[in-house]
């Protein structure tokens, strides 16, 4: 049987834990000092476990530098789950969750769920 792709695009401002909530689920490993962007990432293979079919789940953490926008934009494009991040502890993460990350999804016509 063959398995199934999930591509997840895990988007959000500089320094909300993108790469460190790859990382975490990912490998079930937090570090302090993550590196600034991570490769795509498989899930392990028991990660969605509860599934009626096998699931590959790949999550592709993006760039927060402007001139790599156009890369982010592909990248939510592709994608079959938008995870947008935020920084509980600086309130303007949030607000640019409102005015600039959800607009945007929405101009590039993701149909993708947004988490």
């Amino acid at each position: 049987m063959s398995r199934r792709r999930i591509n997840v695009a895990v988007v959000g401002d500089k320094g909300v834990g993108k790469t460190s909530l790859i990382t975490s689920a990912a490998q079930e490993v937090f570090s302090e000092r993550p590196v600034p962007v991570l490769p795509p990432t498989r899930f392990p293979a028991d990660f969605a476990a509860g599934s009626a079919e096998p699931v590959d789940v790949i999550a592709y953490d993006t760039s927060s530098r402007a001139e790599d926008a156009q890369g982010v934009d592909e990248t939510i494009k592709a994608a079959d789950v938008i995870i947008v991040c935020f920084d509980a502890q600086r309130r303007s993460t949030l607000q640019r969750l409102r005015s600039d990350w959800l607009p945007r999804i929405t101009h590039l016509r993701a149909a993708a769920p947004v988490i």
